[in-house]
């Protein structure tokens, strides 16, 4: 009778699992295709839009590492039902001026778990994967 227990939690385990993973920075947004000379509260603007903000990072100057040498940011909300409304009204669609040739770029941030993109490349620091 006891194995019956045992095996009814071990059952649960990877609703659990799965659970967790929004925890651990699943409500993280990549925004591409930024003018180099954005700032945070352009950011909080627009995408407090959608939710509730709890964290900009904008990568801009030396740090930029794309290919076109435009800027990107990573947008935290609180919750993963704002991340999927701000991909769904922003990404290709919202230009964050006018005279911006592309519009911007709004996906799911790919998790970090191994010190960095390109392999700890940078030393591992800020942990903000993504790119």
């Amino acid at each position: 009778e006891g194995s019956g227990v045992a095996g009814h939690r071990a059952s649960r385990l990877p609703r659990v699992t799965r659970k967790n993973t929004d925890i651990m920075g699943e409500n993280k947004l990549f925004v591409g295709s930024l003018p180099t000379d954005i700032s945070r509260e352009d950011l909080q603007t627009v995408f407090s839009t959608y939710g509730e903000v709890r964290d900009i990072h904008v990568i801009t100057g030396d740090r930029i590492r794309s290919q076109t040498g435009q800027a990107c940011a990573f947008v935290m909300y609180d919750n993963r039902q704002a991340c999927q409304t701000a991909i769904q009204a922003l990404n290709g669609v919202y230009k964050i001026r006018e005279t911006e040739q592309n519009a911007i770029t709004v996906s799911w941030a790919r998790p970090s778990n191994k010190g960095g993109k390109d392999g700890g490349k940078d030393g591992g620091k800020g942990g903000w994967g993504g790119g």
